[in-house]
């Protein structure tokens, strides 16, 4: 029988953290997993997150990071949590593991936001410092202020948080965007209005959004059934 402990919770805004371990006998549960994670600040406002690993689990201890959709409360006030641990995450017919609690506010703040988009669509741009979730909400992408748009798993492994696919263009500096133009992933220059990188031109799809898929960068058609492709971003493709 799988045993559940979370430990270490924090919160930060906008994000609740924590560190789930669980097993199965000493094992690893090999089990699909999600989260619903709910957050009451002092106002009574509640937030609720859900976070779901489509992967077996094969490690013992795993490092969250939710966000909660508050970043108005003040250092030191108290928030009132509530996480559902479901395993696997499609069994939703059983009553699932919860745990209640306090957590105080810790002054720092987390890189994640509440509501984040799956997909960049055609026209339309990632800003300096925003993010966006894979399309299975496994990854998160942060268009960095180096001018990087990099990929990055949603939870720890091991303690570490894996890069798992970045576009070529650091050193452009702070004020770069990830633009999504004529069917092709752009990262733009927003001080000298110049394109600093680019997918290549011979991979170009028309009316195609960009969304991560499998912790990769990738162009996705407007047809229907049209299947993710990875895509390299680099200044090479310019």
């Amino acid at each position: 029988m799988a045993t559940v402990q979370i430990n270490n919770v924090k919160a930060a805004d906008p994000g609740l953290g924590f560190t789930l371990l669980i097993d199965d006998n000493g094992n690893p549960i090999n089990q699909t997993l999600k989260i619903v994670a709910k957050v009451t600040d002092p106002q009574g406002n509640s937030f609720s997150t859900t976070v779901q690993i489509n992967d077996p689990v094969q490690d013992l201890s795993l490092n969250f990071v939710v966000p909660f959709g508050d970043n108005e409360y003040k250092a030191g006030e108290f928030l009132d949590y509530h996480l559902e641990i479901i395993i696997p995450h499609d069994l939703e017919t059983k009553e699932p593991i919860s745990e209640k609690g306090q957590v105080v506010a810790d002054s720092g703040k987390f890189l994640f936001e509440s509501n984040m988009i799956t997909s960049v669509p055609s026209g339309d741009m990632l800003g300096p410092g925003d993010l966006m979730n894979s399309s299975r909400f496994n990854h998160v992408g942060i268009m960095q202020l180096d001018g990087d748009f990099c990929v990055y798993q949603q939870f720890a492994r091991n303690g570490k948080i894996k890069k798992t696919d970045s576009s070529n263009s650091s050193g452009s500096g702070d004020n770069c965007s990830l633009m999504v133009r004529d069917g092709r992933i752009f990262i733009h220059n927003n001080t000298d209005h110049k394109d600093v990188s680019a997918s290549p031109k011979d991979q170009a799809i028309s009316g195609a959004s960009m969304v991560i898929f499998n912790g990769e960068i990738c162009l996705l058609g407007p047809q229907k059934g049209s299947k993710p492709k990875r895509v390299k971003v680099s200044p090479q493709n310019l």
